[in-house]
C-alpha cells in the first residue's frame, strides 16, 4: 500500500492520529517547526501527533503553504495573548532574535539521512537564547528511507537555502530528488553563498565551481557571461532560466541574466538532453529566479566600489488574502565605470535597469505563478586592448569612444502552473515568452603598419594601427513550454518516481552585420569600414570613419521549431539501490535565410537520446554511482559561408562517489568522466565575427567538489578539476591538439567564518583562492598563456536587520591574461565592493 495514501486534504492534515482541529494544527505546526513555547503551554500539547511528520511529507507544496499560513495566524494569536516566548515571534531571518534552528531550517537546511544514518543535528544560531530542554519537542523518529525535515520557508516551486549546502536540486531530474540519489555531477550555488561573495554576474557566481571556466575571455565590460564546461564552449549552449532554454542567434544576440534576480544557480555537468532536449554535452547552467514566498521578504541594499561602481537593489514580497496570494518584486539599478580606459579619455561606462515582478495564487491543490522581467543595458561597448608584437598585452584601447557602444533591451513573461490530483500525482507546466534586441557598434584593429616597412603585414616596430568599424543588429524572440506529469507508486520492493513530459520551443532570430562590402569582397571575409589609423605612441581619438556608407555584409534570419517527448523512472529498490532510466525523442526543423549570399535552406533532424544510471546508498552517507548519457543540441547561427550549423551530438560515461556526512551540513562529490562531442562550435580563427564547426572532441577528466556548513559559523567550499581534452576528428591543423583556452588543472577554495567571541558577535571574515593552469592560445599548440593565482577576501558585520560588508576580488591586483586567441583579453583587475543591506 502506498505510504502516503489517504493523508492529503485541501486545507487540513490527517494521519493515523493527527486530527484536523485548530489545536491539532497548532500541535503539528509547532512540532514540525521545532518551536518551543513558554512553560504556560503544556509540554504534551507541543509534541507532534504520531504520523504527523509522514503526513507533512506527503502534502503537496500548495497545502504546505496553506498550513504555514495558518501557522502564522496561530503565532499572531499567541503573541496577542502573551502565550508565546519572545523569541518565538521573531522571523527566521532576524538575527537579533532568531527562531530555534529547526524552525529556521528550510527543506535544504535539514540534513538528509541515508539508510543507517543518524538523524540531522540542527544548526543552532549562536545569537539565539536556547530554550529550556523541557519546552523543546523531541526530534521525530528516523524513518527507514532517506528523507529531509519539512521546510518552514516554502515557495510554490523550489526552496530557499539558508547556507552554502544544497542537498536537493530540481534541475538534473526535473523532480524533487536528493542530490545524493542523482547519478550525475551537480553543483548548486545558493543565494547565501552569492551574497557572501558579493557576486555581480553569473560568471562570478561560478568562479568556485568545478568543471566550469567562468571567465574564459576575461573581463567583459558588456557584462557577458563566458562559460566553458568540461572543456566545451558553453556560452551559447548552456543557458537555461527556470528550466527553460534561453535561445540565441549564434552571434551577439542572447539573453542577459541579472544576478540579483536569482535565488540560486544550478549546474549540471555532462549531457542533460534527456530531460531538457536542448542540453549540451558539457552540461547546462540553470538560473533559478526569485519567486514569491509565504514569509515576508523586505530587503534593500546599497553597493559602492572602485571604478565608481554604484548599485541599488530592492527585494520586496509577502502574502495577501490570508496567504492565498503571494507577491514579490525584485529590482536593481546599476551605474558604473569599468576597468577599461582610453588613454587621455574617460573610462568605459555601463548602466543597467532591471525589474522582475511575480505573483502566486494558491487554491486548494493548485498553485499558479505569473512572472515577468524587463532589463535595459547601456554600455560603451567592448574595446579590445592592442596586442603588441610577441603577444604582449598593452593598455592601448583600439576602439573609438564616440562610436563604440552596446545597447541591449530584453523582456520576458511566463508562468508556472502546478496541480495536485492527489498525494501521488501532479501536473506541472512552465512557460516563457521572451525577446531581446542588441545593437553593437564596434571599432577593432585588423593589423599594424610601419611606414619604413610598408609591405610587411607584421612589422616588428609598428607605428600605426589599422582599424575597421562594424555595426551588428541582433534579435531573438522565443516561446518555450514544458509540461510534465509526475507520479509516485510502489511495486513490491520498489518505489517508483516517474515523469512523463513534452516540451516545445519556437525561436526566431535575426543578425545583420554592416561594414565595407568592397574590402570584404577583396579579403573574402566580412570587413568593417576603415577608420583613420591610430598612432600607437600618441593615440588621438575622435577620428571619423572613412567617408563611405556602410554596406550590409550579412543578413541572416533563422526559424527553429523543436518538439520533444521524454519519460523518466527513478526506481528505488529495497531502500538502497537506485536505478534511473530515461529516454527522449526530439524533432527539429530549422529554416535559414541569408539575404546577402542568397543561401536558403531547411534542415530537419530527429534524434533519440537516453540516460541510465545506478546509485547505491551504502550507509554512512556514502553513495557510489555510474551513469551513461547522451546529448543532442540544435545550434543557432551560421558560419562565415552563411550556412547553418548541424546539431551537436555527444555521449558520456561517468562514475563517482558522493558523500553526505552524518550530523553535519555537507556534501562531497568525486566524479570521473569520459565525454565525446561531435559538431563542436568554436571561434573561427580566420574571422572572429563567426564560429566554425569542428569534427569531434573527446574530454576526459576528474572533478572534486566539497561544501560544508558547520554550526560554529564556518562555511567551506573547495573544488579541483583535471581536464584532458583533444580534437579527435578535424580537417584542420588542430587534429590531435588541445583546444584553446581550456586549462588542464583548476582549483579553488572559499572559507567564511563568523567570529564566536562575544564582544565581536556579528563580525565575520571570508577568504578565497583561485588557480587556473596554463592554456594554449593557438590551434597548433605552440604558445601558452601562463597560469595565474588569484585571492579574494571579505569582511562583514551583522547586527539585527543591518549587514555591512566589504569584498575584494583579485585582492592583490594580479595582472593576468585570460587568453590570447584572436586577441588578448585582460583578466579582471582588483575590485573592492562595499555593501550595506537592511532587512525589515
Amino acid at each position: 500500500m502506498n505510504k502516503s495514501r489517504g493523508i492529503h486534504e485541501s486545507r487540513g492534515i490527517r494521519g493515523n492520529q493527527a486530527n484536523r482541529t485548530p489545536a491539532g494544527l497548532r500541535r503539528l505546526a509547532y512540532g514540525l517547526a521545532g518551536v518551543a513555547i513558554s512553560s504556560s503551554v503544556p509540554a504534551a500539547d507541543l509534541l507532534p501527533p504520531p504520523g504527523a511528520v509522514s503526513a507533512w511529507r506527503a502534502l503537496p507544496q500548495t497545502d504546505r503553504l496553506t498550513t504555514l499560513a495558518s501557522f502564522e495566524r496561530e503565532r499572531a494569536q499567541l503573541a496577542s495573548t502573551g502565550e508565546a516566548a519572545p523569541w518565538l515571534l521573531a522571523r527566521a531571518d532576524d538575527s537579533a532574535a532568531p527562531l530555534p534552528a529547526a524552525a529556521s531550517e528550510t527543506q535544504e537546511g535539514a540534513q538528509k539521512s541515508a539508510p543507517g544514518q543518524a538523524g540531522a543535528q540542527p544548526k543552532l544560531s549562536q545569537a539565539a537564547p536556547v530554550p529550556p530542554a523541557s519546552g523543546t519537542p523531541p526530534a521525530a523518529p528516523a524513518e527507514p528511507a532517506p528523507s529531509t525535515l519539512p521546510p518552514v520557508n516554502v515557495t510554490a516551486e523550489g526552496e530557499t537555502v539558508k547556507d552554502y549546502v544544497a542537498t536537493r536540486s530540481t534541475t538534473a531530474t526535473k523532480g524533487d530528488i536528493p542530490l545524493i540519489e542523482t547519478p550525475q555531477s551537480i553543483s548548486v550555488i545558493t543565494r547565501e553563498e552569492m551574497d557572501a561573495r558579493a557576486v555581480t554576474t553569473v560568471s562570478e557566481a561560478l568562479r568556485f565551481t568545478p568543471g566550469v571556466i567562468s571567465e574564459g575571455y576575461g573581463y567583459d565590460s558588456r557584462g557577458f557571461d563566458w562559460f566553458f564546461m568540461r572543456g566545451f564552449d558553453a556560452l551559447l549552449t548552456s543557458d537555461y532560466r527556470d528550466g527553460l532554454r534561453q535561445f540565441n542567434n549564434g552571434n551577439f544576440g542572447f539573453f542577459r541574466t541579472e544576478s540579483q534576480g536569482l535565488e540560486r544557480v544550478e549546474v549540471v555537468r555532462g549531457p542533460a538532453s534527456v530531460t531538457y532536449g536542448q542540453g549540451d554535452a558539457g552540461g547546462i547552467i540553470n538560473r533559478v529566479s526569485k519567486l514569491p514566498t509565504a514569509q515576508p521578504v523586505r530587503e534593500i541594499m546599497f553597493q559602492y566600489g572602485n571604478f565608481d561602481f554604484k548599485r541599488v537593489s530592492v527585494d520586496y514580497g509577502g502574502a495577501l488574502m490570508d496567504g492565498n496570494l503571494l507577491y514579490r518584486i525584485v529590482g536593481t539599478g546599476l551605474d558604473t565605470d569599468t576597468q577599461d580606459k582610453y588613454p587621455g579619455q574617460k573610462r568605459v561606462e555601463n548602466s543597467r535597469l532591471y525589474i522582475a515582478p511575480s505573483l502566486t495564487w494558491l487554491s486548494g491543490n493548485t498553485s499558479y505563478t505569473v512572472m515577468g522581467e524587463v532589463l535595459g543595458n547601456r554600455t560603451d561597448g567592448a574595446s579590445f586592448a592592442y596586442t603588441e608584437p610577441g603577444n604582449r598585452l598593452s593598455r592601448l584601447l583600439v576602439g573609438e569612444p564616440r562610436f563604440n557602444k552596446f545597447n541591449q533591451d530584453q523582456w520576458s513573461v511566463g508562468h508556472k502552473f502546478e496541480h495536485r490530483f492527489n498525494a501521488d500525482w501532479m501536473l506541472r507546466q512552465n512557460l516563457r515568452h521572451a525577446a531581446t534586441r542588441a545593437d553593437n557598434f564596434r571599432v577593432q584593429d585588423y593589423g599594424a603598419f610601419d611606414p619604413a616597412d610598408p609591405l610587411n603585414p607584421f612589422p616588428s616596430n609598428p607605428v600605426y594601427l589599422l582599424r575597421e568599424a562594424n555595426i551588428f543588429h541582433e534579435s531573438v524572440r522565443q516561446t518555450a513550454i514544458d509540461t510534465q506529469l509526475h507520479g509516485k507508486f510502489n511495486f513490491g520492493l520498489t518505489d517508483h518516481t516517474v515523469m512523463l513530459g513534452v516540451d516545445w520551443l519556437r525561436a526566431r532570430t535575426g543578425s545583420r552585420v554592416l561594414g565595407d562590402a568592397a574590402l570584404s569582397s577583396l579579403y573574402g571575409i566580412p570587413v568593417g569600414v576603415p577608420v583613420w589609423d591610430l598612432e600607437i605612441a600618441n593615440p588621438q581619438y575622435g577620428q571619423q570613419m572613412v567617408d563611405r556608407p556602410m554596406d550590409t555584409l550579412a543578413d541572416t534570419n533563422q526559424k527553429l521549431d523543436q518538439v520533444g517527448v521524454y519519460l523518466q523512472d527513478h526506481v528505488k529498490i529495497a531502500e538502497r539501490l537506485i536505478l534511473t532510466l530515461s529516454g527522449r525523442h526530439d524533432w527539429v526543423m530549422l529554416d535559414t535565410t541569408e539575404q546577402v549570399s542568397g543561401v536558403s535552406e531547411r534542415k530537419n533532424n530527429s534524434a533519440f537520446t537516453g540516460r541510465g544510471g545506478l546509485t547505491y546508498l551504502l550507509g554512512w552517507g556514502l553513495a557510489p554511482y555510474f551513469s551513461y548519457s547522451q546529448s543532442f543540441l540544435p545550434q543557432g547561427g551560421v558560419g562565415a559561408d552563411g550556412r547553418a550549423f548541424d546539431p551537436s551530438r555527444g555521449e558520456q560515461f561517468e562514475f563517482g562517489l558522493k558523500y553526505q556526512p552524518e550530523g553535519i551540513r555537507g556534501l562531497f562529490t568525486l566524479a570521473f568522466f569520459d565525454l565525446t562531442k561531435r559538431n563542436v562550435l568554436t571561434v573561427d580563427p580566420g574571422n572572429n565575427n563567426f564560429r566554425r564547426q569542428t569534427g569531434e572532441m573527446r574530454s576526459r577528466g576528474v572533478e572534486l567538489e566539497g561544501k560544508l556548513s558547520l554550526a560554529q559559523g564556518l562555511d567551506l567550499i573547495g573544488s579541483y578539476t583535471y581536464t584532458d581534452i583533444k580534437v579527435t576528428k578535424s580537417e584542420d591543423v588542430d587534429l590531435g591538439k588541445r583546444p584553446i583556452i581550456v586549462p588542464k588543472h583548476m582549483a579553488s577554495g572559499w572559507l567564511t567564518y563568523a567570529i564566536p567571541v562575544e564582544f565581536l558577535r556579528g563580525l565575520g571574515l571570508g577568504v578565497g583562492v583561485r588557480y587556473v593552469g596554463p592554456r594554449y592560445r593557438d590551434m597548433e599548440n605552440t604558445q601558452l598563456d601562463r597560469s595565474y593565482f588569484l585571492t579574494d577576501a571579505s569582511i562583514y558585520y551583522q547586527r539585527g536587520p543591518w549587514r555591512v560588508s566589504i569584498n575584494g576580488h583579485n585582492l592583490f591586483d594580479k595582472e593576468y591574461v585570460a587568453n590570447c586567441t584572436f586577441g588578448c583579453f585582460r583578466g579582471m583587475e582588483r575590485m573592492v565592493l562595499g555593501s550595506l543591506r537592511y532587512r525589515w
